[in-house]
């Protein structure tokens, strides 16, 4: 196996006129409805993470969505990090880069507890990409599982199903013994 990072070989950034990098064509990764929310990001922390390249032909490997911020910004000169990569090398990392993300899950409890935190200081989270219902139902599910200091929030939720949709609900609590509904159903939709 081709261990491509060794001590000859270590990451150097570049500033660099954005206009001299391009958009991989064959990216597959449809990132224009985040390009907003990375450019207000990028205003409220800087530029955190510089953007991968293939040095042979100066094609974006990881990073679209920040050069695509970075334009839409008026920003002239972006962070790079020029990666010596075959084409097949590059385009399997920049799958790599947008797939391996989706394997990790979040801790609810531990999410919550910080989300909590940063309201209290005054923390706008919807400029963090969660957006409010997201941030309801993990403040529900928390609460209703007890855990921890939550924020005051609705008691119950509702949610709009058809005739199939409940009875295919009432069948599956029907079959858990021992639960109250609400952890019932709280586990139900968890799962689905």
């Amino acid at each position: 196996m081709n261990d491509m990072l060794t001590v000859e070989n270590k990451l150097q950034i570049k500033y660099v006129s954005v206009d001299s990098v391009k958009l991989n064509p064959k990216n597959p990764r449809d990132n224009d409805g985040a390009v907003d929310a990375v450019a207000g990001s990028m205003k409220r922390f800087d530029w955190t993470n510089p953007i991968l390249v293939r040095k042979a032909n100066n094609v974006i490997i990881a990073g679209h969505t920040r050069w695509k911020a970075a334009k839409k910004l008026g920003i002239k000169s972006v962070p790079v990090i020029f990666c010596d990569m075959t084409e097949a090398q590059a385009d399997a990392y920049m799958l790599a880069d947008n797939k391996l993300s989706e394997l990790a899950s979040w801790d609810d409890a531990a999410l919550t507890k910080i989300i909590a935190e940063l309201q209290e200081q005054g923390v706008d989270l919807l400029s963090l990409g969660f957006d409010q219902k997201e941030i309801d139902k993990l403040f529900a599910t928390q609460k209703e599982l007890g855990s921890g200091e939550i924020p005051d929030i609705p008691e119950y939720l509702t949610f709009i199903v058809t005739p199939e949709q409940r009875a295919e609900i009432e069948l599956k609590l029907d079959a858990e013994d021992g639960q109250n509904r609400t952890e019932q159903l709280l586990c139900l939709i968890r799962r689905e």
